[in-house]
């Protein structure tokens, strides 16, 4: 397919995201610049709040969404015909990711806060964008997953939040397929708890919060009284 056919053929589809996106890929790696932007706007916003889960940080998470497209061009050449594009793609975010969080341990270590011991139903809300759901709903989903291992957190979200296979999770991250369904179900029960937990204390802290000022106007009353 020509570059001019991948990319008309796309604009002009009723459902873009369903085109034959080998199509397009052949295309690119042929030199069609319009056709990687095809891929990068089909992408794009998948693979940023893939990292931005990971990471916690927009900013690093939107550095990081260059840097995996950037090294996606560079190395599309090298992506088999009989390999889909996404399972790749993620695999080199993923790696980007693994590099980012080794320098930032790296730093850690050396850095005066470290000497001195400084630092850092449950499945509905996964699969929301972070566009939607309230910013408190968000924050706890965040601090769920900030529990998580890397090891347990990078499959959850491939899996739950990205709608990747058991398969495709164990070919992005290089494991069996067995290892992976086994991380992706450990991971579940841990978020599940962990999600219940946080959610409880934030209820009873909420609770107590409201309770607070009328026990303090008692405390008051009982004291003017004495």
């Amino acid at each position: 397919m020509t570059c001019a056919t991948a990319y008309q053929g796309s604009l002009g589809s009723i459902e873009a995201r369903w085109f034959d996106e080998r199509s397009i890929v052949d295309a690119a790696q042929d030199g069609c610049v319009e056709s990687f932007t095809l891929l990068v706007e089909r992408h794009h916003a998948q693979i940023l709040r893939y990292l931005l889960r990971q990471t916690g940080d927009r900013e690093l998470a939107a550095d990081l969404t260059q840097e995996t497209f950037l090294d996606a061009y560079r190395r599309l050449g090298r992506l088999a015909d009989d390999r889909p594009f996404a399972p790749w793609l993620y695999r080199i975010a993923h790696y980007n990711l693994l590099h980012e969080l080794r320098r930032q341990r790296i730093r850690r270590m050396l850095s005066l806060d470290w000497l001195i011991g400084e630092g850092g139903e449950a499945w509905r809300p996964l699969h929301q964008s972070d566009e939607t759901g309230s910013s408190h709903e968000r924050d706890l989903i965040q601090e769920v997953l900030n529990t998580l291992t890397p090891t347990l957190r990078v499959p959850l979200l491939l899996y739950c939040l990205d709608g990747f296979s058991g398969q495709e999770v164990a070919e992005i991250l290089g494991i069996s397929p067995a290892a992976a369904r086994q991380r992706i179900a450990r991971a579940k029960d841990q978020f599940r708890q962990q999600y219940q937990a946080f959610n409880a204390d934030m209820q009873a802290a909420a609770l107590a919060a409201c309770c607070l000022p009328v026990a303090s106007g008692y405390e008051n009353i009982r004291s003017s009284s004495v």
